[in-house]
């Protein structure tokens, strides 16, 4: 059970829930809010996909292996504070690129996601000062929130992915909570942080 649990841990890294949500966006929606091309949908995937998971890894990375975090996914409260204090800032700075771009400026919905995404980080980095609330229950709520957010607002033909991220979003925490990453109240909290925050904030695709 414990390799599984490590697994679904790693799978589901926070890191990669952008590029995942975006894909699922991108490719499986019938969303007009982003950009129609299949060939401008690639890239602009991994474009995202270098940005929110490559560039914030290698700064991990970077961390790691100066010894200033003991394991790649961080488990010490302590050690969280600078990596996650890095990654908000560069998620500050894409998501501000993507909000601004004159390219990009068409599909709002984009840098609005992305606001979302940067706020909860915002959040996970501050009360990691005291508290070591679950980073992994703060990112599937969240791509929780916006899913239904979206769903509300375009009655788009995301219901099958919103219900899927339900189980798998209930499966994450479990782990988590198996492998003792995280005491209930950190993994529940986390959840209601990354799940409101990504809601409002994408509710506001509608007045765009």
């Amino acid at each position: 059970m414990k390799p599984f649990a490590i697994f679904i841990s790693a799978i589901f890294h926070p890191l990669l829930l952008p590029s995942y949500g975006f894909g699922v966006l991108f490719f499986l929606s019938n969303l007009t809010i982003f950009p129609t091309s299949t060939d401008i949908k690639c890239r602009l995937w991994f474009i995202l996909f270098v940005l929110t998971f490559v560039v914030p890894f290698f700064v991990i990375l970077v961390f790691y292996f100066t010894k200033k975090i003991t394991n790649l996914m961080i488990a010490n409260k302590e050690e969280r504070i600078n990596p996650f204090l890095f990654t908000t800032l560069l998620y500050c700075f894409f998501t501000s690129f993507f909000l601004i771009n004159e390219n990009l400026i068409r599909f709002p919905a984009l840098g609005i996601i992305l606001t979302g995404i940067t706020l909860s980080l915002a959040v996970l980095t501050l009360v990691t000062l005291y508290w070591q609330i679950s980073a992994h229950s703060i990112g599937m709520s969240g791509m929780l929130g916006s899913t239904l957010a979206l769903q509300m607002v375009y009655d788009s033909n995301l219901l099958l992915p919103f219900f899927s991220l339900i189980f798998l979003t209930g499966l994450v925490m479990s782990m988590r909570l198996y492998l003792q990453a995280h005491t209930p109240s950190q993994v529940w909290a986390g959840a209601g942080v990354g799940f409101f925050i990504n809601f409002f904030v994408v509710l506001s695709v509608a007045f765009f």
